[in-house]
């Protein structure tokens, strides 16, 4: 199974990687057509120039899509999700259809009798193509504002505004070289956001890492009082140690990605974990009801049990967890909480051990 969570796994590329390599190759794609779109239009090869025209309109809509779905996937993580995003498949189709029958019909372009590029009457449709997915992105970011927090929201936001700006002047502004250098400044802009993000992530498995989510555990308390509260999961590798001194520490180490890859997918998208440091994980949960709490951890123990009986790895991966509900009438440090969050999980880890079932709170 292909890893989600952190950037590169052995033996191939992260979904999200995928993503973003085929937004910066259909990029350079597009502005590679338009040097050569540049170059050709008005020439002798009359052949050569409809070739090349037909060919920009047709891949023109692919960067817009690829950043499209590289944005739903990175905002909820699932493949799943980003599969029942169908609204914007109808218009691309259209797009397609109008494009594939452009040599015949000329809807969208023609070559007049100098070799010279005139727009066709559904130029239009093509640019609205450009905005609705642009729109959507710009919406998708701002439902989800409150989730990834203000510094990712102005990064995504950012993404969007530079292409929308200059499929805008490259519409009004017949013959300027504006679209392709502002959505590659927009990449460019995207390349270095992920690469500080990388600051802030565990290198190992990709999740948050301890300073983040202190980070934005704080931010949490600060607005215990306008927000409902949440719960702090504290979560342990079992046996760890056993597996190093049996396996060796490479395999120490996919133990702990794939420990990480479970906690993660038995999460919703609003909740938060961080590797906390060794074989813990953190979990933000946005839940303060101990039912639902259970519910989770209820959800990541089943998938435990699904990961075991398919025996992908020569040994068993057991969790312990505990947890903290925080409410708004108490009044402890940070750390407090990660303490008796801890103590629940290593009462909950000799329970299981006396009783010995290794996956039953």
């Amino acid at each position: 199974m292909i890893s989600i969570v952190h950037w590169r796994v052995r033996g191939g590329r992260s979904f999200q990687v995928t993503l973003f390599v085929g937004l910066c190759n259909s990029t350079m794609l597009m502005m590679l057509l338009d040097v050569l779109f540049r170059f050709f239009n008005g020439g002798e090869n009359r052949a050569l120039i409809n070739i090349i025209t037909w060919l920009y309109f047709l891949v023109e809509p692919v960067p817009m899509l690829f950043w499209l779905c590289y944005l739903d996937f990175y905002l909820h993580k699932s493949q799943k999700h980003l599969q029942r995003r169908f609204y914007y498949i109808p218009v691309f189709f259209v797009i397609l259809i109008v494009l594939l029958a452009d040599p015949f019909t000329h809807w969208v372009y023609f070559i007049d009798g100098n070799n010279s590029y005139r727009r066709g009457p559904l130029v239009p449709l093509v640019v609205f193509f450009n905005f609705f997915v642009l729109f959507i992105t710009m919406v998708t970011a701002f439902i989800r504002k409150r989730d990834v927090g203000r510094r990712v929201f102005i990064s995504l936001v950012m993404f969007s505004l530079l292409p929308i700006a200059g499929n805008l002047l490259q519409f009004m502004l017949h013959g300027t070289v504006i679209l392709w250098p502002t959505v590659a400044m927009a990449v460019i802009f995207l390349y270095i956001f992920l690469e500080s993000q990388k600051d802030r992530k565990d290198y190992l498995t990709g999740l948050m890492n301890k300073q983040q989510m202190d980070d934005t555990i704080q931010n949490r308390l600060s607005s215990l009082d306008r927000k409902r509260p949440f719960t702090l999961v504290m979560i342990d590798l079992d046996d760890f140690k056993s597996i190093n001194d049996t396996y060796g520490h490479k395999e120490g180490d996919r133990a702990l990605v794939k420990a990480a890859e479970l906690v993660y997918h038995s999460l919703r998208s609003v909740d938060k974990v961080a590797r906390f440091g060794g074989d813990e994980f953190l979990v933000l949960l946005e839940e303060d009801q101990k039912e639902e709490v259970e519910k989770v951890i209820s959800r990541l123990y089943e998938e435990i049990r699904f990961f075991n009986s398919r025996e992908i790895v020569p040994y068993a991966i057991n969790l312990s967890c505990g947890y903290k509900i925080i409410t708004r009438n108490e009044n402890k440090s940070l750390y407090d909480y990660i303490h008796e969050a801890d103590q629940d999980m290593y009462r909950n880890k000799r329970r299981r051990k006396e009783s010995r079932l290794p996956l039953n709170r």
